[in-house]
């Protein structure tokens, strides 16, 4: 949890830039269209929502929670968020230790290790994470590290809707190159189901013939299912060409090239897509008005490039 004192309340509806910075550096990014204002409104609902949780967890020592039973017993370890913190911190320059997490396997799928539970209009978020957590940092084919990691760029980016990006940046966070490249290539459910069913239909259709039960010309079925899949994974790779470029752009103007990530995962899709394409990134940063990208320029522009 969060406190914030009487003097950061005053600086933060003032917009100080050295408070937001150190707010920022916590997970709590400005939102895109944020002011001063919005802001402070959305972080002093989010103190009271989860205040308002942990003294009913304490005073009862369990609670239903939409369905959940969750227990004061089950809370995560702080060590566990640490972890964690050293990934996204070296990856989006933030480390977020504040949210409430259990490890509880109540309404887990078999081979489900956790999420992140989130209202964004609430606002509240949970992480929920697999009981065998609590003593050991792996599970089946899942580290803890990368999973709540993962899971805290989602709480990071809980005011924003950046659905073409927001796995591929989620995916940073692993130690995998292989999920690195491809993470990003699911961008909803929809995107997920709609590949399976393109890749498990033709061995549908075969045994169909198989069994005479059909008679398809399997040379124009595959034809048929197999356009979508290829589409879609050319837009894949073309998204992660303009990505890469929009990466070495921006390292030509943060103070260090480590930080070019964290500075698109502070941008809109729209923002990203279209700083990838300009000529002079230097003017265009400082083009941007809104108090995130003055928050931006203060931590991570290079001062020569500050207007």
């Amino acid at each position: 949890m969060f406190d914030l004192s009487s003097e950061e309340k005053r600086l933060i509806k003032r917009g100080d830039l050295a408070t937001l910075a150190q707010l920022d550096q916590r997970g709590l990014l400005l939102g895109p269209g944020e002011n001063s204002t919005k802001y402070f409104g959305r972080l002093k609902a989010l103190q009271k929502n989860l205040k308002e949780f942990f003294d009913e967890l304490h005073a009862k020592k369990e609670m239903d929670f939409y369905g959940i039973k969750l227990s004061v017993t089950e809370s995560m370890d702080i060590t566990h968020f640490d972890e964690a913190g050293e990934v996204t911190e070296d990856k989006f320059a933030f480390r977020l230790n504040w949210a409430p997490g259990f490890c509880n396997n109540e309404t887990m799928g078999l081979l489900f290790a956790g999420c992140a539970l989130m209202d964004n209009e609430k606002p509240f978020v949970l992480f929920l994470i697999r009981k065998a957590f609590a003593k050991q940092p792996k599970w089946f084919v899942y580290s803890r590290k990368e999973l709540l990691a993962h899971e805290s760029t989602h709480i990071a980016h809980m005011a924003y809707k950046t659905p073409d990006y927001e796995e591929f940046f989620a995916y940073q966070t692993s130690s995998s190159l292989f999920r690195r490249a491809i993470g990003g290539l699911f961008r909803s459910p929809r995107d997920t189901y709609s590949l399976l069913f393109c890749m498990l239909s033709m061995p549908i259709f075969q045994i169909l013939n198989l069994l005479e039960v059909t008679s398809f010309n399997l040379a124009y079925v595959a034809i048929i299912l197999y356009i979508w899949p290829t589409i879609f994974l050319l837009q894949y790779i073309m998204r992660m060409k303009m990505l890469a470029g929009a990466i070495r752009k921006m390292e030509s103007v943060v103070t260090e090239s480590k930080y070019a990530g964290a500075v698109l995962f502070r941008m809109t899709s729209c923002e990203i897509e279209t700083f990838a394409h300009v000529e002079n990134p230097v003017e265009w940063i400082n083009e941007q008005k809104e108090l995130r990208w003055d928050l931006i320029r203060y931590r991570f522009i290079k001062k020569i490039n500050r207007e």
